[in-house]
């Protein structure tokens, strides 16, 4: 009794010590999901703190310079899409227009295996994209122009950022989990260096004038690594760094960390400033040409900052989601995306808010030369004009979208998604007509072969005509079909679209054997005494004494071979004449499973587990 006493005293003890503090400038931890990976999807609005604010000055140096087109020319790659929120700046803005892309896909790509698309897709000079996945696939793909692929490259890790594109073609990226490295690869694929960053990172590295490549950790650090993959700096905040540096026209870095401060870093490593917004900054600094600042947080306000780390003012981004980020237009509109699509002036007043059908969830707008803003929205790529009116809308996806949008040279708009098991990476624009049939597909006698069909480019609404090779056809788009003898057929789908261009696509087609069939005709839902059924039961059989097991078993287009009857691994009997008998002795214990296997004389076989509940 005394142990007993003991031991809940302690579990008592135990639970006042880890239970949170109760204080207002307490630093909560994000959630952990099933597998130990931080919750980085969840955007929520979090009370941590409230919407007072504080700014801690060390030092000011030189004024901001503010024209990034020159600045930006001497680092990061010249090319249409380079980096995480498209310059150094994180406006996201492109300088090129999209009026022509009217929300026709000409292509999508998927990974390998397993995985999901959270960073955005970055295009080179050469118009090459790329774009990063996470979980068991986790690698890095550069595809040519019409979405084939040029080489895959196996991370270390999970790739949640968006890379980074140096003016000499080395792409850099962070990873999460396993050897937790920052990434430098050359343009053909190869491996350059890697720098292991002590912890996992899910931040979008950025590069300064001079090479350095800054990014931040889940352990709280800020690292300034050399280009030849040796380290410059490390600064340590209190909490995870998720966010992407942005740098400002003085070689300034400024990012945010989860212990609530935005952080002015000089070019060494020493801090120039910090700001404490109150609440976590999971989300991109951005800054405006007249040198503004701008940086959300998780107590649903953005806040404006002069260049010496003083507040101009902040704004409501509304009280259920967080922003991760802000775009901004070139007359220095500011487009914010939660629940619902804002827009403001450059001095905080709200322009407008419209509802995109979908929140806009750990993800940022992205602005076109013309204007249109583009935004990931729930499942859906939304594209709104200027004066927050849709455009058009194209559903992509089974689950949230965090991708942020990326814009290319000839006016492509790519996304990525996730759906089912898979992520994928969408291009939007002008381009041929072409169908894609899917596949290979395997199928067996009775069982309907779900065929899955698109069109790509070209001008919709689209036309499919299926021919499955046995001289049937469908005019669906994903039409399910039964074969009635087993073999090997090539399918061909033909896309049409209103002007009457056509595209055709073959695919292969397997039809075999369906697995055996086998149903238990005995025992029954009941109960039985010595092999005597007394009454029914609902949902289960409860057995004294023996029980007798009888099964039907039958095969299309082939004979059954035999039925094994197994407890605990241990084959217990085989017959091989219908009906298909066994005679189960076992006693204990209470609960016993019984697996039952058929199989056919062409090699298939199917099972089946059996539970009964034997009282002696």
């Amino acid at each position: 009794m005394y142990q007993i006493r003991c031991t809940a005293l302690c579990c008592v003890v135990l639970l006042l010590l880890v239970q949170p503090i109760n204080s207002s400038n307490q630093i909560r931890k994000v959630d952990v999901t099933a597998n130990g990976e931080w919750n980085y999807r969840d955007w929520h609005v979090e009370n941590l703190g409230n919407s007072n604010y504080s700014s801690e000055v060390i030092s000011i140096s030189e004024p901001l310079k503010t024209d990034i087109n020159h600045y930006q020319a001497s680092v990061v790659m010249d090319s249409p899409w380079p980096m995480q929120g498209h310059d150094l700046f994180h406006t996201c803005h492109s300088p090129y227009n999209t009026e022509n892309t009217t929300g026709t896909e000409i292509w999508r790509v998927r990974g390998d295996r397993d995985s999901d698309i959270e960073g955005s897709a970055v295009v080179d000079a050469n118009d090459t994209v790329y774009f990063g996945t996470l979980g068991s696939d986790s690698s890095l793909y550069a595809l040519y122009p019409n979405g084939t692929r040029k080489w895959r490259f196996a991370a270390d890790g999970l790739i949640w950022c968006t890379p980074a594109l140096a003016n000499d073609g080395v792409i850099y990226f962070t990873t999460w989990g396993n050897l937790n490295n920052l990434q430098a690869v050359y343009p053909n694929g190869t491996n350059k260096w890697t720098f292991y960053q002590l912890d996992s990172s899910a931040s979008s590295p950025a590069i300064s004038p001079d090479g350095t490549i800054y990014f931040g950790t889940d352990g709280g650090n800020i690292f300034a690594i050399y280009p030849n993959g040796t380290k410059k700096w490390r600064y340590s905040t209190g909490y995870i760094v998720m966010g992407s540096p942005a740098i400002g026209g003085d070689g300034t870095i400024y990012i945010g960390s989860m212990d609530q401060y935005l952080y002015a870093i000089n070019s060494n490593g020493t801090l120039r400033w910090r700001f404490n917004t109150g609440s976590w900054i999971k989300g991109d600094v951005s800054i405006a040409n007249d040198g503004t600042i701008y940086v959300p947080s998780f107590n649903g306000y953005f806040y404006a900052l002069a260049p010496n780390g003083t507040l101009k003012w902040k704004a409501s981004t509304g009280g259920s989601i967080a922003a991760a980020g802000v775009a901004l237009a070139e007359d220095g509109t500011i487009y914010v995306g939660t629940e619902v699509l804002r827009a403001y002036v450059p001095n905080g007043t709200l322009l407008w808010a419209t509802d995109v059908g979908g929140q806009v969830y750990g993800t940022v707008p992205a602005v076109s030369a013309d204007g249109t803003i583009y935004v990931a929205a729930g499942t859906s790529l939304v594209a709104v004009n200027p004066d927050g009116t849709e455009q058009w809308r194209r559903a992509l996806a089974t689950q949230w979208m965090h991708g942020p949008p990326s814009i290319g040279r000839d006016g492509t708009v790519y996304v990525g998604s996730s759906s089912g098991n898979y992520g994928y990476l969408h291009a939007f624009g002008v381009g041929p007509l072409k169908a894609e049939a899917g596949g290979p597909y395997t199928g067996a006698l009775t069982i309907p072969v779900q065929f899955s069909g698109r069109g790509f480019g070209g001008t919709p609404p689209y036309e499919y005509y299926w021919d499955f090779g046995d001289s049937n056809i469908s005019t669906e788009q994903n039409p399910a079909y039964t074969y009635a003898a087993r073999g090997n057929y090539t399918a061909i789908l033909t896309v049409t679209d209103v002007e009457d261009n056509q595209s055709s696509d073959t695919t292969s087609v397997t039809i075999g054997y369906p697995p055996p069939q086998l149903q238990v005709v005995r025992p029954e839902r009941a109960f039985y005494f010595f092999n005597i059924k007394l009454f029914p039961l609902p949902g289960r059989v409860f057995a004294i004494g023996p029980i007798t097991f009888v099964v039907n078993a039958s095969q299309v287009d082939a004979d059954i071979d035999r039925v094994e009857f197994k407890y605990e691994g241990e084959l217990m009997a085989t017959d091989t004449e219908p009906p298909y008998t066994y005679v189960h002795r076992v006693h204990q214990p209470i609960g016993q499973d019984v697996w039952i296997y058929v199989y056919d004389t062409a090699g298939n076989k199917n099972s089946r587990l059996f539970t009964i509940f034997k009282l002696w």
